[in-house]
């Protein structure tokens, strides 16, 4: 079984997202190459410059003073349902190619006061001026993103995989939970998908032909 790993985010300027290399290897996940660093998951601050919604998918155009980007959602997200034009979020995603368009898939997304893109910008144009303490800058972000992560995830909408494990954990009695019961009380569209997801991944298991529990 292939072994998940969470990825540090890593505060990334959106022109560095549009101009790197976006790797896509098989069984591999997405990553950009940038400065010989493999980077899976990103933290960028952008001022929302476009909305559009299609379906359930809910399109958002940012941008940062350095480009513009897109972040995509492909399951409900109330924050992405009720941002409008002008406001700036701050997001954790991944970067992902769809059919030639480079976008980023949200893990996490929060409205946050605009003094925050200000300063994100102060910090890029630091960087650009001062490149030898690139790497020791790296390591202090590193550690601020991960602060930052747990003051978001308080605040976030719980995400679909967690909703479906805190699902199992309520309705395990202590044999495990069938897969059907999980379907019919589940409130995400895609359950049996992010099930699988969850089987591969590790988070949940078989315990018996048609049950599940947690690990």
């Amino acid at each position: 079984m292939t072994q998940y790993i969470r990825h540090t985010a890593i505060k990334v300027p959106l022109s560095v997202f549009l101009q790197s290399e976006l790797v896509q290897e098989q069984d591999v996940p997405s990553y950009l190459s940038v400065r010989d660093e493999k980077i899976y998951r990103m933290n960028v601050i952008g001022i929302i410059i476009g909305k559009e919604e299609v379906g359930s998918i809910v399109n958002l155009y940012i941008d940062d003073g350095t480009g513009t980007a897109l972040l995509r959602f492909f399951e409900e997200n109330k924050i992405a349902k009720e941002v409008s034009v002008g406001q700036v979020v701050l997001c954790i995603g991944k970067p992902r190619m769809y059919s030639n368009q480079r976008y980023i898939s949200h893990e996490i997304i929060k409205i946050v006061d605009p003094r925050w893109l200000k300063l994100r910008s102060i910090e890029i144009k630091k960087q650009s001026s001062e490149p030898q303490k690139v790497e020791e800058e790296k390591i202090i972000e590193k550690e601020e993103v991960k602060e930052q992560e747990e003051e978001i995830v308080e605040d976030e909408k719980i995400l679909p995989i967690e909703k479906i494990r805190s699902l199992i954990v309520e309705l395990d009695s202590g044999d495990g939970v069938a897969m059907e019961e999980i379907l019919e009380k589940s409130p995400i569209n895609n359950t049996e998908e992010l099930l699988e997801k969850m089987m591969q991944q590790g988070d949940i298991f078989q315990n018996k032909p048609g049950k599940v529990k947690v690990l």
